[in-house]
């Protein structure tokens, strides 16, 4: 059974609740309101755009997430996988698996999913870019510079001032 609207409204509506009051400097405050906007908006879009899912799915990617930040991701990849069997159209389960195969160097893996993902973010120009920078990251590993160059153009003309984008490009482009 899927849930309606509501329980994606309640959901976004915890998610606002939780505010970064946790901050010792202003640097710091400054970066955790903006990884909460992020996902605010990344959640909101989820709701706007997707199919809803089953709540299982939202727990799946709710304990991904929590092993990421602890730094499992090689544990994280278990949950995210039920999540997309739970719901194949779940962009965010997508993304997160992309980046746990980055992580654990499993650059083909990761390269399969950041596709699936940036296939289902289409007018999403901020999931966009980071499934472009794990398509890249893991095309320059891969050792597929024709296919980094590539992704990193496409990159570039979302979000030509990201400072990842930046930092990546003289691994894209080698000097011979």
């Amino acid at each position: 059974m899927s849930p309606g609207k509501s329980f994606y409204t309640a959901l976004l509506g915890s998610a606002l609740a939780i505010q970064p009051s946790y901050a010792q400097n202003k640097h710091e405050h400054t970066r955790a309101f903006y990884e909460s906007i992020l996902t605010l908006d990344a959640l909101q879009n989820e709701l706007d755009s997707c199919e809803p899912g089953p709540v299982e799915a939202w727990g799946h990617v709710e304990k991904a997430y929590r092993l990421q930040k602890q730094g499992d991701h090689k544990g994280a990849i278990t949950p995210l996988r039920e999540a997309i069997n739970q719901n194949p159209k779940h962009r965010m389960a997508y993304q997160n698996l992309s980046t746990a195969y980055l992580k654990v160097k499993d650059y083909i893996a990761c390269k399969q999913f950041a596709k699936r993902a940036f296939e289902l973010c289409e007018g999403d120009a901020t999931l966009e870019c980071k499934a472009l920078s794990n398509l890249c990251i893991s095309s320059v590993n891969l050792k597929d510079f024709q296919a980094a160059q590539m992704y990193w153009e496409k990159w570039q003309a979302l979000a030509p001032k990201d400072e990842l984008l930046i930092k990546i490009q003289p691994k894209v482009f080698p000097r011979n």
